[in-house]
C-alpha cells in the first residue's frame, strides 16, 4: 500500500534483525536436516519435536538446540501455524477495518488485539479514498457471529465507523520450502553446466 518493491519493504521490516550470510555458507548438515523437518506439518502430540529428532538421528535436546541456533543466527525468524479456517468449521472470515484518529490508533489497536476472536490486529496508512487505519482479522462459524463480534469491539473502544470485508474465496496456502530434493537437483545441474568443456569439477 505504501509503494516500493517487496525487497525494500522486507529490508525496512527486518532492518533490526540479524541477517545471515547468503546461501548455505555457515550451515552444517544438522542445520539443514532440522530446517527440512521444521518446514513440514507439526504433529499434534505432546512432544512434536521428538519424532522429528528421531528421523534425523539426534536427541530431542540436540534438535531443539540446533533450532535455537538457527533462530539466534538469523536463519530462521519464527515458527508459524496456518489455520485452514474452513476445514476447522469456520464459514465466515472477515477483516474489520476501522476509522481511528491518528492519536488513538495505538490505544485502539491494543484494545482490539485483546478481544476474543481477533487473530491479529495492525495499523495501516490511510488515503483520501480509504480512511481505515486499524485492521483486524477474525473467523466465526457464520456471518451473524462476526457482525455481533464487531458490535462488541465498537462498544469497547468508542470507535463507530468501520466496515467488514468478507472473504469470498480461500486461496491455496503454500509455504516456501528450503533444501528440497528438487532444489538439490537444480543446483547440481547448474554446477555441471557452468564447468567449461574439457575440465573436471
Amino acid at each position: 500500500m505504501e509503494g516500493g518493491s517487496g525487497a525494500e519493504r522486507a529490508t525496512a521490516a527486518y532492518s533490526d534483525a540479524r541477517q545471515p550470510a547468503a546461501g548455505r555458507e555457515g550451515l552444517q548438515p544438522l542445520d539443514v536436516a532440522v530446517v527440512r523437518e521444521l518446514q513440514e506439518d507439526v504433529p499434534l502430540e505432546p512432544q512434536p519435536y521428538a519424532p522429528m529428532a528421531r528421523r534425523i538421528g539426534v536427541s530431542e535436546e540436540e534438535f531443539l538446540a540446533a533450532a535455537g541456533r538457527l533462530r539466534t543466527q538469523g536463519y530462521m525468524r519464527r515458527m508459524a501455524g496456518v489455520l485452514h479456517h474452513r476445514e476447522a468449521g469456520y464459514r465466515a472470515n472477515a477483516m474489520g477495518v476501522w476509522v481511528v484518529p491518528d492519536d488513538r490508533a495505538e490505544e485502539v489497536g491494543r484494545v482490539m488485539a485483546t478481544f476474543k476472536g481477533v487473530s491479529h490486529c495492525y495499523r495501516r496508512p490511510t488515503y483520501p479514498d480509504w480512511p481505515y487505519s486499524v485492521f483486524h482479522h477474525g473467523a466465526r462459524p457464520g456471518r451473524q457471529g462476526l457482525s455481533g463480534r464487531h458490535r462488541c469491539h465498537r462498544g469497547g473502544t468508542g470507535i463507530t465507523e468501520y466496515a467488514l470485508l468478507y472473504s469470498t474465496r480461500e486461496y491455496k496456502k503454500i509455504r516456501l520450502r528450503y533444501f528440497t530434493p528438487e532444489l538439490d537437483e537444480w543446483e547440481a545441474r547448474t554446477r555441471r553446466s557452468s564447468v567449461p568443456a574439457g575440465t573436471h569439477p
